[in-house]
């Protein structure tokens, strides 16, 4: 039971929703989920380090970048069916448009006018 309280107060907070529903189409750049969110990369971090100590993703460096992406094969299985549901869910809500959040060489992006992160370099 302690673990189903565990996933739902991950599932909780509202940006982890949005960025469990960027994960759902594939392996995502941390630049490219920060960017599309409009977050800033500390709190996207730090929300995947949540996700990860749950072993609800996982992640591996690609160069200065470190890329996640879900992790079905390892939820438990209680888990499973609520976590197919919400990630679902979460995805068919993004309205965000992935072509301007691409990875810059510095690690940051520069922010915009209309908040996105402009264009520098690819992953």
């Amino acid at each position: 039971m302690q673990d189903l309280a565990q996933l739902f107060t991950l599932l909780s907070e509202p940006v982890r929703l949005q960025i469990l529903g960027k994960l759902a189409s594939g392996e995502q750049c941390v630049c490219k989920i920060f960017g599309a969110l409009g977050l800033p990369q500390s709190t996207v971090s730090r929300h995947l380090a949540l996700f990860r100590a749950a072993g609800l993703v996982e992640a591996r460096r690609k160069g200065t970048w470190m890329h996640y992406r879900l992790t079905p094969e390892s939820w438990p299985e209680a888990w499973r069916a609520i976590l197919e549901i919400v990630i679902a869910e979460a995805s068919s809500r993004l309205e965000c448009d992935d072509t301007n959040a691409v990875c810059s060489p510095t690690g940051r992006g520069d922010a915009s006018r209309s908040g996105r992160v402009e264009v520098r370099s690819e992953c």
